[in-house]
This record gives C-alpha cells, sequence and structure tokens, in this order.
C-alpha cells in the first residue's frame, strides 16, 4: 500500500509546474481584487467582523494558493487523463470498497478523500465572510469533476468519487473552522 502510495505522489508532483503558474495568475488577480475594493472603501476588510484570521491583508495570497490548489485538482482528475479512453457509471456506494483486501482500492478512496481536505480549508482562508459554502460547493464541484469525467471519456461516473470528496471537504472545512476558532480564542 506504501509502494502505490509513493507511485501517486510521484506521479502528482510532475503537475506542480504547471499549478504554481496558475497560482501565480491567480495570485495576481486576487491582489487586484483586494486592491481594488479598498481603492473604493478603505474600511471594507474591518467591516466583515473577522477576528483577524485569516489576516486580510494576506487574503491576495490565500486566492493564490486557493487558485494553485483548483488548478492542480483539475490537472490531476481530468487534464492529466487520455480524452476519450475510459467511460462508465458506478451509482453503486461504496462500490469502490467492495474488496477490502486490495490495498489499491482502500488507498484510491483514501486519497480521493484527502484530495479535498485542502481545498476547503484553503477556501475558508481566501473568502472567509462565505466560508460556510465551502461544502456545498466542493460537493457541486466534485459533481462537475465527475459529470466533465464522463462527457470528455477520461473517468468513471462514480458516487463513490463524490462521497470521499465530500468527506474531505468536510474535514478541511472542520479544520479551518478549528483553527479560526483557536487563534480567536487568543
Amino acid at each position: 500500500m506504501i509502494q502505490y502510495f509513493i507511485n501517486d505522489l510521484k506521479k502528482t508532483i510532475s503537475y506542480l509546474p504547471i499549478c504554481m503558474l496558475s497560482g501565480i495568475v491567480f495570485f495576481i488577480i486576487g491582489y487586484i481584487l483586494i486592491w481594488a475594493l479598498r481603492k473604493t472603501n478603505k474600511n471594507t476588510h474591518r467591516n466583515i467582523g473577522l477576528a483577524d484570521f485569516p489576516k486580510p491583508g494576506h487574503r491576495p495570497f490565500y486566492i493564490g494558493i486557493f487558485g494553485l490548489f483548483l488548478a492542480y485538482i483539475l490537472q490531476l482528475v481530468l487534464l492529466s487523463r487520455e480524452m476519450g479512453t475510459v467511460e462508465g457509471i458506478d451509482l453503486t456506494i461504496f462500490g469502490t470498497l467492495h474488496d477490502l483486501q486490495s490495498p489499491r482500492l482502500i488507498l484510491y478512496y483514501i486519497e480521493n478523500i484527502i484530495l479535498f481536505v485542502p481545498l476547503t480549508f484553503l477556501y475558508g482562508l481566501a473568502f472567509p465572510e462565505i466560508s460556510a459554502t465551502a461544502i456545498p460547493l466542493s460537493f457541486l464541484f466534485s459533481v462537475g469533476i465527475e459529470c466533465v469525467q464522463l462527457a470528455l471519456k477520461c473517468g468513471y461516473f462514480q458516487v463513490d468519487d463524490i462521497i470521499a470528496n465530500t468527506i474531505g471537504a468536510v474535514i478541511g472545512f472542520l479544520f479551518f473552522r478549528m483553527i479560526r476558532s483557536i487563534h480567536r480564542m487568543r
């Protein structure tokens, strides 16, 4: 199981250069948006009622990192796959885990959970005033990924992927809320 994980990790590391470029683009866009907001209302960042976490001045950086991670996910689940090679629909709940003796299938499910943990955490940092929308948007993003994979024939539409991604989104959101609560208690 460890060897499968290492092999998957090596593959995903190869996507970092394009994701870094995307993150830089999102950082620039975020910086311009925040600059424009502050220019129109100098107190905008103080009116959202957040206790310093995340720090309003760091928002362009968080938007950049969030964009980088979105690019990474899209590269991993769509762009790294050959179009027109795989198609199918699996609506069986926990169908991926049908063979608990297969370390590869268990790791596949765990990787799908882990994939969305940073997504909602970073979303909370980038957009703290609407962080409560992180889980529903992650669910919709996951459904969208599955639909695009089906349409482009570059992956199976699997209910398990949506469930695992949503579990990861909930974990990431809870982690964001926990860090935010700890920070507010100081």
